[in-house]
């Protein structure tokens, strides 16, 4: 019997370690935006700019932010019990799957997600001009405890874990890099253009088998290098008044994608062997662990005095994605929205709070597949404190996000006639067809009727919640612009304290009147 031997996974391994971050689509990107229940496409301040609109990078001062984020929360999978009479018996070495006694064992609820950490830093500059701007944000883990992984969303995944993941496990664990640039041709608009990216790992392996009795021992070379993959986004803000601004954004999907293959020499496989005419075997694998679907984004915000508020809604084409085993999920495009508001207590302390709904993309799963997922009601809260020392200007913003993922109940359709489980087919299918003879060549009766490994079968509930806390501070840089700035400087008393000195003022003179 020809070997046939995988090792994609490996690939999985290697790239774990930089693969593990929050992306902003679930959470958030910086303490003012996630306060604000993401409700900020027309009003995105600094790095912020950089996810929910780079259009609206001309629109605050240069920064640099540096902000630290924690995730955790349960994310509940409960699995119902499976019915006596539809396990895969023991068949014998013909057997169509792994018999349901072979299996690892399946358990009846867990949690799906693991807490991850994660730092963003970026800044914002001006180059000098106040209708240029240009920044970047960088998203990376600190938690060596989360992972990368992909999984079968059917009868398959048995084999494995046997057990269903949460799409929000490994949505919430990525590594992202956001680069963007605008342009403010007049004083109401401003246009931008940027690029997210992220790791994508070109794999391939030769392997050795140099005994096809003994799957144990093989040698492996493996090849790999780590690139980038990118996806464009664009904004603008239009400003018709000084208090209300109108903004759209588009970002276009992108990928973390491990693909390649593997040459598996087989030793007695070799040509010349009549019944071998492709030696080696070629394995192509594509995997795609996480991903972000196409967004736009459309806001608006309107300044109310100190008070300023903001209405959201996105549009994500996730009918258009893939599975982690890059193949179609079936899944539906939704419409998220989010109400956010700010309010400026005074010159140094805001204080923030947003609201949202973010519906499943997951249709129901009562045919073979087992995608989990829930509709999402968010509510966040938060401050921003501005302080200076040593006359620079410094803010320190907190928030806390909760989301509630809203009970989903999930039962198979039951069927009169079940079809066989071949690719393409969609309803709860029989992995051990009626007609399966035994060694006799007669029918054999245990074989009739359904039968199935589905870790889903016959159906499951899902809920639970998930809360993040984080800070970011933020530094603002304030160069001394004219003479009276460096005579402040000089003296240590406020600017608008000090007479103008003219042109003609110079360092003795500065020097002279403060003795």
């Amino acid at each position: 019997m020809r070997m046939k031997i995988g090792v994609a996974a490996l690939a999985a391994c290697l790239v774990a370690p930089i693969a593990i971050a929050s992306p902003p689509e679930v959470i958030g990107l910086g303490a003012r935006s996630t306060a604000m229940g993401g409700a900020v496409t027309a009003s995105a301040e600094g790095i912020d700019a950089l996810f929910y609109n780079v259009g609206a990078l001309t629109l605050s001062e240069p920064r640099v932010t540096v902000g630290l984020m924690g995730t955790s929360g349960n994310a509940f999978i409960r699995l119902k019990d499976r019915p006596s009479g539809y396990d895969v018996p023991n068949l014998g070495q013909g057997t169509p799957v792994i018999p349901t006694e072979f299996l690892p064992e399946r358990p009846s609820e867990y949690n799906s997600i693991d807490p991850v950490f994660t730092l963003v830093a970026g800044g914002t500059s001006n180059l000098g001009s106040n209708k240029l701007a240009l920044g970047f944000a960088l998203m990376f883990p600190l938690s060596q405890g989360s992972e990368q992984g992909t999984f079968f969303p059917d009868e398959r995944e048995s084999l494995f874990n046997n057990q269903l993941t949460h799409e929000l496990r490994y949505r919430i664990q990525r590594f992202s890099f956001d680069f963007g640039l605008a342009f403010a041709p007049i004083e109401w608009l401003s246009l931008g253009i940027g690029a997210v990216f992220m790791p994508q790992i070109p794999l391939s392996t030769d392997i050795y088998v140099p005994d096809p009795g003994d799957q144990s021992v093989a040698d492996i070379n493996l090849k790999f290098r780590i690139g980038l993959a990118f996806g464009l986004h664009a904004g603008f803000v239009l400003m018709p008044t000084d208090r209300l601004r109108i903004a759209l954004n588009f970002r276009d999907a992108v990928d973390f994608s491990i693909a390649g293959a593997n040459q598996i020499y087989v030793r007695g496989f070799q040509a010349g062997d009549p019944s071998e005419d492709d030696f080696p075997t070629t394995q192509n694998f594509n995997v795609i662990p996480s991903g972000s679907p196409r967004m736009i984004n459309l806001g608006v915000a309107h300044e109310f005095g100190a008070l300023t508020i903001e209405l959201d809604g996105r549009w994500s084409q996730f009918a258009a994605r893939s599975n982690s085993q890059a193949r179609s999920g079936d899944f539906r495009n939704t419409i998220s929205a989010r109400l956010g508001g700010e309010y400026a207590v005074n010159d140094d302390l805001s204080m923030r709070a947003g609201i949202g709904y973010v519906p499943s993309y997951v249709r129901d799963q009562t045919g073979r597949t087992n995608y989990v997922d829930n509709n999402r009601l968010l509510g966040s809260i938060g401050m921003g404190h501005v302080f200076n020392i040593n006359q620079q200007e410094l803010e320190m913003s907190w928030f806390f996000q909760f989301q509630g993922l809203l009970a989903r109940d999930t039962n198979k359709t039951p069927l009169t006639d079940y079809p066989d489980c071949e690719p393409g087919v969609v309803a709860l299918c029989d992995e051990v067809p009626d007609d399966f003879a035994d060694a006799n060549g007669e029918p054999d009766p245990r074989a009739a009727g359904l039968q199935t490994t589905n870790p889903g079968f016959p159906g499951f509930t899902s809920g639970g919640w998930l809360g993040t806390l984080g800070l970011d501070l933020t530094w603002r840089p304030s160069p001394i612009s004219d003479e009276e700035d460096l005579v402040a400087e000089y003296r240590g008393i406020p600017a608008d304290e000090v007479e103008s000195t003219g042109s003609a003022t110079t360092d003795a003179t500065v020097e002279e009147e403060s003795e």
